[in-house]
């Protein structure tokens, strides 16, 4: 089965406060293939109230990471042969991804590997 992607859109929260969100060319993945496709996300103009921003800090230095969760929306449809289902919406929620944050607090790296995620039509 064939999935084309459009209409890509990714967040990126601490606990429940949003953080950055971005669009994501629209891609397919063939039959059985892994695709990796990368998103720039910044903080740029985002207001975080101060309770959010000292817990971060304070995870950060407890954890030497913090945990971020991402959510992803896309518009989807599937190809088999010659069946055609209608576009559907699909969901993924990704919880607590451990993101090493540097002393400049401008970059960082996930850490810890890859990580179970929910995905829903």
């Amino acid at each position: 089965m064939t999935i084309y992607y459009d209409d890509v859109a990714a967040g990126v929260f601490y606990d429940y406060v949003s953080l950055a969100d971005t669009t994501i060319a629209p891609f397919y993945q063939d039959k059985k293939a892994e695709t990796i496709e990368k998103a720039s996300l910044a903080t740029a103009g985002a207001y975080v109230d101060n309770r959010a921003f000292d817990q971060m800090n304070k995870e950060r230095v407890r954890r030497g990471a913090i945990g971020f969760n991402v959510r992803m929306v896309a518009r989807v449809r599937f190809k088999a042969g010659g069946w055609r289902a209608r576009r559907r919406f699909l969901r993924v929620y990704c919880k607590d991804l451990a993101v090493g944050v540097g002393s400049n607090n401008s970059t960082g790296n996930l850490t810890g590997g890859s990580r179970q995620c929910r995905v829903g039509f």
